[in-house]
């Protein structure tokens, strides 16, 4: 969407996905503080994440064959266009899995704090630093997650 129409649709879609965060952000926090598995917690925010989609008109369409992620470890790899395709991911790919993703995001205020418990930061400029992420990720499927 260009123009007007589409300045209106991403002011929409990104009031929607704020205010929806934030409603839950209190449960997730709480969630993490309990010790609720990493797989109830991101099975609340692929629910959520539909419901945001659905609200805003955003329709995905999963193409091809993915393995069974709750049978075996995979590594999926995104053609990472926009933040759009995490919202992707989540709404159509089953399973319980973590994300990898800049350590810029730590920064964003909420959103921060939920990414570092519930995903894995890389942080891009440090080598050693970016070898600890994959480490990580290497537990993680391990734990199946």
């Amino acid at each position: 969407m260009r123009g007007l129409a589409g300045r209106l649709w991403r002011g929409y879609f990104f009031t929607v996905l704020a205010l929806s965060f934030l409603s839950l952000f209190p449960l997730y926090v709480l969630m993490l503080w309990m010790g609720v598995s990493h797989r109830r917690i991101h099975g609340l925010r692929r629910h959520h994440t539909r419901i945001t989609c659905r609200a805003t008109g955003l329709r995905f369409r999963l193409q091809g064959i993915l393995p069974d992620l709750d049978q075996q470890p995979a590594i999926l790899c995104a053609n990472h266009a926009s933040y759009l395709d995490i919202l992707g991911i989540l709404s159509t790919i089953p399973g319980d899995y973590r994300f990898l993703g800049k350590m810029e995001l730590n920064d964003w205020p909420a959103f921060g704090y939920f990414f570092r418990k519930m995903d894995i930061t890389v942080n891009r400029l440090q080598p050693r630093e970016a070898a600890r992420a994959f480490v990580e990720a290497t537990q993680a499927m391990q734990r199946g997650e």
